[in-house]
């Protein structure tokens, strides 16, 4: 897991902020030194990058974050040769697919950095969390297409979906889904249930969005 430094500045300067005569690069410095004390590792478990970075360190800390980034990444590149050469079906492919997934809905389930923690910083990172459960799942459905693995498709799809309620990138590939299969009723479900979270979450949908879902309630 990594941020930003402003990202950790911001973390861990938000009251001295309020004073003008400290400067959050030296409060940040000095935060990290503290920490880096009490751990006892020192630059084994935090990462000052002169690129900007402050990261843990992987080849020293493990945590569910950064293994549900790596099967997220495994999974988009397992999308990009669901085939073999041949065209002919990887068996071991729906599987493995299917098992990756299954691990990243699990570390997916819960608010990451629940409500006692603040600040932009943490609108950041859930976004980034959120958004590679959109990007594994929609990299998993792909796979699914490919194989003709029609059923599967929609479940990992609905299964995602259920965890982010207002992730438009799911409603879109699902309806799609739905729609390629003439399962008109499931599509129209998935599309009223999206319009209701979002009215609760005071969202909403702009026109040419709304229209390409409604093409997909019509027949095929």
């Amino acid at each position: 897991m990594s941020v930003t430094r402003s990202i950790a500045m911001d973390a861990l300067t938000e009251e001295a902020n309020e004073d003008k005569e400290n400067d959050p690069d030296k409060i940040l410095e000095t935060n990290l030194g503290r920490l880096r004390k009490l751990i006892g590792d020192y630059d084994k478990i935090l990462l000052p990058r002169h690129s900007g970075i402050v990261a843990l360190n992987p080849q020293f800390v493990g945590s569910d974050v950064l293994l549900r980034k790596r099967l997220a990444r495994e999974m988009t590149l397992l999308s990009a040769k669901s085939l073999d050469p041949t065209g002919t079906v990887n068996a071991d492919l729906k599987s493995k697919c299917i098992s990756n997934m299954t691990k990243v809905l699990e570390l997916s389930r819960g608010t990451f950095l629940p409500g006692e923690y603040s600040g932009n910083w943490v609108g950041t990172l859930r976004a980034e969390f959120n958004g590679d459960l959109v990007s594994c799942t929609i990299a998993a459905a792909s796979i699914m297409r490919k194989l003709e693995a029609q059923q599967t498709e929609c479940e990992l799809l609905e299964a995602a979906l259920s965890l982010e309620p207002l992730a438009e990138g799911l409603v879109g590939r699902l309806l799609e889904a739905y729609h390629r299969q003439g399962r008109t009723g499931d599509a129209t479900r998935i599309f009223e249930r999206f319009r209701t979270e979002l009215r609760r979450s005071g969202g909403g949908l702009d026109l040419e969005a709304e229209a390409n879902m409604r093409r997909c309630l019509l027949p095929p």
